[in-house]
C-alpha cells in the first residue's frame, strides 16, 4: 500500500521531527501482517445488470440472471437470493417468499396476478465476503391458464344447495337437480390445527365441478362444518399457519376451478359463551382469505347462527369479507327444548332475518336466508331434554306418510312442508335487495317433483 505525505512550508527543524514521527507510525500502521493488508485492501463483490427471465406464467420456471464482479478477482461463492411477490409493480403489500431462496423459482397459485422481484446478497469466497444487496426490477404479471371458462346461468335470486360428500350414493352428482340451483357447496373440507387443508372428503372434485359448470352452476366448496371446523380456532390464532391455510385454499381451489369457498365455523370452544379471540381469529382469516382469492374472482360465503345465542360469535366487521351471508334459521328447537315443536317455522325464519338485518346491520343485499330439508322426530318422550331428538330427511318423512309435504308436522315429527317453505321464499322474491336462500341440504329433499321443497324455491325465487 502507496502512502502519500505532503509536508509543506516546515520552517523549523522542530515542525520536521514531528512530522517525520507521524510518517513512521503510519509506516508501522500499513507494515503489519500481510493477511492485514490482503483484509484491508479488498473490497467487496457486487451484483449488478440484474434481471429476470422467463414468461412470469404460473407453473413455469423463471431464473435469475446478474453479473458477479469482485476487485481482487475473488470468485463467487453462494451469493444470497430472496424471491418477493407483490400486489403491483409498486411493491403494494411486498411479501417474502420464504423457501424461494434460490436462483430458479416456479411460480406458484398465491402469486397468479401478482408480481415477482428478486433481492440479491453477492458472496465473494475469500477476502471481503459479503457485498451490498441490490434489487431486481419487477416481473410483468403472472398469468395463468390453468382455469376453464364456462357460461354461469342467470338468475333473479341465488339458490345455494349443500351437498354432503357422505351423501353421493344416495344423490348422486349427476342427479342433482341443477335446473333448481345456482350455487352448490361441496361439503365438506377439514381446516386442520397445523394449517393444512384436508380434503379426502371431496374426492369427485373434479367431477363435481365439471358437472356443475356444465349446467351453468357455480361450484363452492365448504370448509369446516360442526366439530368439524374446531380446527379453525389455533390455525386462525397463529399469522404463520392462517397464511399458510390461506395459501393451501388458494391452491385448491384456484387448480380445481372452484367459483368460491364457504367458511361453515360453528366449533366454537364455547358456543354459549362469547370469546373475544377467536371472533378476532375469524376476522383476519376471513381478511387474509379475500386478499388471496379476489384476484382470481373466487367468492366466499360464511354461514352464521340464527340469533344473539350463537350468532354473537360473528362480527359486523366480517361482512366486509365476504360476499354473501347464509344465515342457519333452523335448529330452534330439539333435544333441549321443554315440549315438541318445529325447529324452523315461518316465524323462526322472521326473527333470524329480523336479528341479522334490523340488529346485527347485516347488508340485504349479502342476506341468504337459509331453509332446512329435514325435521325433528320428537316421537319418544323420553326424548325430550336428554339431547337424543333424531334428525329425519323430509323425504324419508315422505316415504312414511305420502302427505306429509301438505303439513309441517306428522304427530311429534317436525318439518318444513311445501307451503311453509314456499313462505319463507316469498320473503326473499318480494324483496328485490334480498339475495336469496341456501339449503341444508339438497339430498334430504324428494324425487317426486310434484313434493319437491327445491322445485317450489326456484319456482318463487327464479319464475
Amino acid at each position: 500500500m502507496k502512502i502519500v505525505l505532503i509536508l509543506t512550508k516546515i520552517k523549523t527543524m522542530e515542525a520536521l521531527m514531528r512530522n517525520l514521527i507521524i510518517l513512521s507510525t503510519l509506516f508501522l500502521i500499513v507494515s503489519c501482517s500481510d493477511d492485514d493488508a490482503e483484509e484491508l485492501g479488498n473490497s467487496a463483490p457486487t451484483a449488478s445488470n440484474i434481471s429476470i427471465l422467463g414468461n412470469s406464467k404460473y407453473g413455469e420456471a423463471m431464473t435469475v440472471s446478474y453479473a458477479y464482479a469482485d476487485t481482487e478477482n475473488n470468485i463467487e461463492g453462494e451469493s444470497k437470493m430472496q424471491w418477493y411477490r407483490a400486489d403491483d409493480i409498486e411493491g403494494t403489500n411486498k411479501i417474502k417468499i420464504n423457501e424461494a431462496t434460490s436462483a430458479t423459482y416456479t411460480p406458484r397459485v398465491a402469486d397468479i396476478a401478482r408480481y415477482l422481484l428478486v433481492e440479491i446478497t453477492p458472496i465473494a469466497n475469500a477476502g471481503t465476503l459479503q457485498g451490498n444487496l441490490v434489487t431486481s426490477l419487477y416481473t410483468a404479471e403472472v398469468t395463468s391458464e390453468v382455469r376453464k371458462a364456462y357460461s354461469a346461468k342467470s338468475s333473479n335470486k341465488i339458490v345455494v344447495g349443500f351437498y354432503p360428500s357422505w351423501k353421493t350414493s344416495l344423490l348422486p352428482i349427476a342427479d342433482i337437480k341443477w335446473n333448481n340451483l345456482t350455487h352448490v357447496n361441496y361439503s365438506f373440507a377439514i381446516p386442520e390445527n397445523d394449517g393444512n387443508l384436508n380434503v379426502e372428503d371431496l374426492s369427485n372434485t373434479s367431477y363435481f365441478v365439471s358437472t356443475a359448470h356444465a349446467n351453468g352452476v357455480k361450484a363452492f366448496f365448504s370448509i369446516g362444518g360442526g366439530t368439524g371446523s374446531e380446527g379453525f380456532i389455533s390455525l386462525s390464532a397463529n399469522e404463520t399457519l392462517r397464511k399458510k391455510f390461506v395459501e393451501h385454499v388458494e391452491e385448491y381451489a384456484y387448480l380445481n376451478n372452484y367459483d368460491g369457498i364457504d367458511i361453515d365455523w360453528e366449533g366454537w370452544t364455547n358456543l354459549g359463551t362469547f370469546d373475544a379471540d377467536e371472533t378476532r381469529g375469524l376476522f383476519y382469516l376471513l381478511k387474509d382469505l379475500k386478499n388471496a382469492l379476489a384476484r382470481h374472482n373466487i367468492k366466499i360465503s360464511m354461514d352464521v347462527f340464527p340469533t344473539a345465542w350463537g350468532g354473537k360469535h360473528y362480527t359486523t366487521e366480517m361482512f366486509d369479507y365476504v360476499d354473501w351471508v347464509n344465515i342457519m334459521a333452523y335448529d330452534f328447537e330439539g333435544g333441549w327444548s321443554s315440549a315438541p315443536a318445529n325447529h324452523a317455522s315461518l316465524s323462526n325464519a322472521n326473527q333470524a332475518l329480523d336479528y341479522w338485518g334490523n340488529i346485527r346491520g347485516l347488508p340485504k343485499n349479502k342476506t341468504v336466508l337459509g331453509v332446512s330439508f329435514y325435521g325433528k322426530d320428537f316421537t319418544e318422550p323420553s326424548n325430550i331434554n336428554d339431547n337424543t331428538v333424531i334428525n329425519r330427511a323430509y323425504r324419508d318423512i315422505l316415504a312414511s306418510n305420502t302427505a306429509a309435504h301438505l303439513s309441517d308436522n306428522i304427530g311429534t315429527i317436525y318439518y318444513t312442508g311445501v307451503q311453509t317453505i314456499k313462505d319463507k321464499v316469498v320473503i326473499i322474491a318480494n324483496n328485490n335487495d334480498y339475495l336469496g336462500a341456501m339449503i341444508w341440504e339438497i339430498a334430504q329433499d324428494t324425487p317426486d317433483e310434484t313434493k319437491s321443497l327445491l322445485t317450489m324455491m326456484d319456482k318463487v325465487l327464479n319464475p
